[in-house]
């Protein structure tokens, strides 16, 4: 049987929790992997009583970033996208518009954090495509792909 120790979280680990949660983890994996990379601390009383005023704060940050992204999410659906690819003698794409392409077009819109979750598109037209800007926060862009005026 793997023995369990209770531990606070001081960040944010994927498939553990977010900060300043309180989980169980084996004993291994807390002294090899979250102690050295300073991700969690052995949960204490007094430990867990300085936590709760930083985790109503984060709590408050994280709410107001999720805020900011749904406000994103709104600006993304009144936006479209366009690529100019080359065309095949039969009408397909030479390459296609790849998810960095599409996270480079919204940097450039001022939009950094999105990253596209879509499969890359291959085909002439338009399209929408979710985008993920953190926080549980989707959105959803048009992108349309054409071919160049010559």
């Amino acid at each position: 049987m793997r023995k369990k120790i209770a531990v606070l979280l001081m960040e944010r680990v994927s498939g553990l929790g977010d900060a300043y949660d309180a989980v169980e983890v084996t004993i291994g994996y807390f002294r090899n992997y979250l102690s050295p990379r300073g991700l969690a601390r052995v949960a204490t009383e007094e430990l867990a009583s300085r936590i709760e005023g930083l985790k109503a704060k984060h709590d408050e940050k994280k709410a107001g970033r999720k805020a900011e992204r749904e406000e994103i999410a709104q600006r993304l659906a009144d936006m479209t996208l366009s690529f100019s690819r080359k065309a095949t003698k039969l009408g397909h794409t030479y390459g296609s518009v790849s998810a960095n392409d599409i996270e480079k077009a919204l940097a450039e819109k001022g939009i950094a954090e999105a990253k596209s979750l879509g499969e890359p598109i291959k085909e002439f037209g338009e399209r929408e495509v979710k985008i993920d800007l953190g926080e549980g926060v989707e959105g959803i862009v048009r992108v349309n792909v054409e071919k160049p005026v010559n």
